[in-house]
């Protein structure tokens, strides 16, 4: 749908999933703690695979160079010369816990819009093997959202990724929706929303991204809504912005067999991208 620019985060972020709605368990620690799963394997192990170099400096760890084939296959530079950082990993289990995945940014160190924010999901065991990667930053803040790991059934789980990054008076997102299996990372869709103030107006638009397990399907279908409202804040105008109805929009991807992928089942969210291109 809508890319936006991507761009350093000296962070990586990943927030848990609510409590009604487990799906697995989410740990922010340093690259010293050992992968669940995975025996006397350490996640700074799990990040060599990605970047082959890296050492601990300081409070921090270094690297100069990615892996090679992988860095071809994401369309990045294999050498870094001013260095790729790590301070701490994020990790998500889900409950079937045969897997793992990790999101691990790389830009601490320089500053380069081009660092890489890697997704990486491995298989758990005495020797985890990584079997997918994706670069999912994508703006200035790169994480994962509030209800970033949701089991989709038969084995497969649905990770939410969000980026974002704000003007003064506008604030914009990306939520990538992807699925993760034993066969790797795909991603489903790109959904961007935009919120901006005005002279007292906030006007935003609030996502929620949920898995109708109700459905008894598998994969079960994935529903996506927005909440567009008009928030009357404090503020001496001259010419005020009159509000708008609140309304909401809404969009079901569902598993298509015979194209071995999830559709939506209708265009709203291109049509609400499109709407917010104009006032961008």
């Amino acid at each position: 749908m809508v890319s936006f620019l991507r761009l350093g985060l000296l962070c990586i972020s990943l927030l848990a999933v609510p409590a009604a709605s487990p799906a697995g368990e989410f740990h922010r620690t340093n690259l010293d703690a050992p992968a669940p799963g995975s025996g006397s394997v350490r996640l700074a192990d799990l990040a060599r695979v990605l970047a082959p170099d890296l050492r601990k400096d300081g409070d921090a760890w270094r690297a100069f160079r990615l892996e090679e084939t992988l860095a071809a296959d994401l369309g990045l530079d294999s050498e870094w010369p001013e260095g790729l950082s790590l301070t701490q990993a994020i990790l998500a289990e889900p409950d079937h816990g045969t897997r793992l995945a990790v999101l691990f940014d790389l830009g601490a160190a320089s500053g380069d819009p081009a660092t890489p924010a890697l997704l990486a999901l491995y298989r758990t065991g005495d020797t985890p093997e990584l079997l997918g990667v994706l670069d999912v930053g994508l703006d200035r803040e790169t994480g994962l959202d509030a209800d970033a790991l949701q089991p989709l059934g038969d084995g497969a789980d649905l990770i939410t990724v969000r980026n974002g990054h704000f003007n003064s008076e506008q604030s914009y997102s990306l939520s990538t929706l992807l699925l993760a299996t034993a066969d790797g990372l795909e991603v489903i869709d790109d959904i961007a929303t935009f919120s901006e103030t005005f002279c007292g107006l906030r006007r935003t638009q609030e996502p929620r991204i949920t898995v109708e397990r109700a459905t008894g399907v598998d994969p079960a279908p994935i529903r996506v809504e927005f909440l567009l409202r008009d928030e009357v804040v404090e503020g001496s105008c001259e010419e005020e912005t009159p509000a708008l109805p609140e309304r909401k929009i809404g969009v079901t991807y569902r598993w298509d067999a015979a194209a071995a992928r999830y559709e939506p089942d209708s265009q709203a969210l291109e049509d609400l991208a499109a709407e917010n291109e104009k006032s961008f």
